[in-house]
Formats: C-alpha cells, structure tokens, sequence
C-alpha cells in the first residue's frame, strides 16, 4: 500500500523468523514487543480516525 508507515528493525546474527524461537532468544521476544507496540499504535490511529468521520 502506498503511503503506509514502515520501520525497519534490523536485527544482524539470528537465523531467518527468528521471531518464532522467542522461548529461548532474547532479541526474538524483543523483535515481537516491537511489533505489538508498532501495530497498537497503527490500530489506534485507524479507529481514532474512522471514530472522527462519523
């Protein structure tokens, strides 16, 4: 989609969806909190936005 937000975090020397081993890899539960965070922030933009037009 045109326009969208994007961060690129970038995490050097984990094997590819290295999100899935946050069991026993720091940096993946952290890679997910980053996610949880940046997706919340998206999800309470677009409904305080569709909350405005009605």
């Amino acid at each position: 989609m045109a326009g969208a937000d994007v961060i690129l975090d970038a995490t050097a020397d984990v094997p590819h969806l290295f999100q899935s081993f946050a069991s026993v890899l720091g940096e993946a539960g952290d890679a997910l909190d980053h996610v949880v965070l940046f997706l919340g922030q998206r999800m309470r933009a677009a409904g305080a936005a569709r909350m405005s037009v009605k």
